[in-house]
């Protein structure tokens, strides 16, 4: 009886220390593996029209097809000037050059370096006058080069044209005033003459609200509602007549649960006529912003919030020394959230290693989607998911 209780004390014994023996030796050169997200460093172009910042621009590495590069466009004025900001983020910019080329890229028409700019506390003022070299009512591909003190030459690219009867300044007052008066239901009686509300809109759900929503829908309802971000605009089309706008801009969602963090997209097509700007469409796409701490799971389901329902899923399978996983990958607002298949609570947003740390991160890393990781868990100890010890780091 004394000899039986010995043996299972030193199994006890045993197990616990080969568990503190693995342990050491996968976490060994690893103590602390937590690394702070660096600070934004390429700087932010915004198109300086009427004393509003507009089309915001991000900058590449490297050279881009051009004729790809579509998404804002910017009205040049009569003398086919333009102005520009850049917020640097602190970022020493030692030159400034811009380019203009057909839209496929194809041809170069100018090529001139900027000398004459203002620096501010926090950013860059620059007036940019094209040659005479361009057509009314063409578009071209306008691509500003920035060289900052690293030796990097970063690109920003829109399109710009140049048009006489161009209405661009009255359409943008009537897109900033409609998005206004959505969130002052009282004042806002002006904007259900534009609405087309009939039998297809849904007024079930705030992810999704278009042109054929109700007043109500449009106006958020019961929710309550409060804007964290300043709206920003960008023109993604224009024509003589019509032109295509967005507005992008964060909110906080009082919900049951707490204060839920979205991003808002607004979509205007409108055409200018001589009485008046007709709205000839509108959507609003609200997308919640996954938090960990806030996640709801049930029935190994997660409850993603408040989205469209198409979510977009890949499955990958990573085989470790330990078997084969199947990681579900899932685009979210800012996250990039990857779970196995049977435990979707294991891992939100993160991604196990199985058990080599950080080789495998390389492996997953090499995902050619262009999807972005903002956030990784990694795995420590092999054991069950409910003894897992994840360490935090940010890549």
């Amino acid at each position: 009886m004394k000899r039986g209780i010995i043996k299972a004390i030193v199994c006890v014994i045993s197990f616990v220390l080969s568990i503190l023996i693995i342990s050491s030796v996968m976490n060994r050169g690893n103590s602390d593996i937590t690394m702070e997200m660096s600070e934004a460093s390429y700087p932010l172009v915004y198109v300086n029209y009427e004393g509003e910042h507009i089309n915001c621009l991000h900058g590449y590495a490297q050279e881009m097809d051009v004729s790809f590069m579509r998404d804002t466009i910017t009205p040049l004025g009569e003398n086919r000037e333009l102005s520009l900001y850049i917020d640097t983020f602190n970022t020493s910019i030692t030159s400034i050059a811009y380019e203009v080329r057909s839209t496929d890229g194809t041809r170069l028409i100018e090529s001139t370096q900027l000398y004459d700019y203002i620096v501010q506390t926090a950013g860059i003022s620059a007036d940019i006058q094209l040659k005479d070299l361009i057509d009314p009512d063409e578009e071209y591909e306008l691509i500003i080069l920035l060289s900052d003190v690293q030796g990097r030459q970063l690109r920003y690219y829109t399109r710009v044209v140049l048009r006489s009867d161009n209405h661009i300044s009255e359409e943008i007052r009537f897109a900033r005033n409609f998005h206004e008066k959505t969130f002052d239901r009282e004042n806002a009686d002006e904007i259900a003459q534009y609405l087309e509300t009939n039998e297809s809109g849904d007024n079930t759900t705030y992810s999704y609200v278009n042109i054929h929503s109700s007043f109500r829908q449009i106006t958020w309802g019961d929710l309550t509602v409060e804007k964290i971000t300043e709206p920003q605009l960008s023109i993604t089309e224009l024509f003589p007549q019509t032109a295509r706008i967005t507005i992008s801009y964060y909110v906080n969602v009082l919900t049951e649960t707490g204060e839920r963090r979205c991003r808002v997209d607004e979509y205007y097509r409108l055409r200018y006529g001589i009485q008046r700007i007709y709205l000839l469409n509108y959507e609003r796409i609200m997308t919640e912003v996954f938090e960990m701490d806030l996640a709801a799971f049930n029935n190994n389901k997660i409850d993603l919030g408040i989205r469209n329902a198409d979510v977009e899923i890949a499955v990958r399978h990573y085989t470790e020394s330990i078997g084969t996983w199947e990681l579900r990958r899932v685009k979210m607002e800012e996250r990039l959230l990857l779970y196995p298949q049977t435990d979707c609570s294991v891992i939100i947003p993160t991604i196990i290693v199985f058990p080599s740390c950080l080789h495998s991160i390389q492996k997953i890393m090499k995902m050619q989607e262009p999807f972005i990781i903002k956030m990784i868990y990694v795995c420590s100890v092999w054991m069950r998911p409910e003894m897992f010890n994840l360490q935090y780091m940010v890549i």
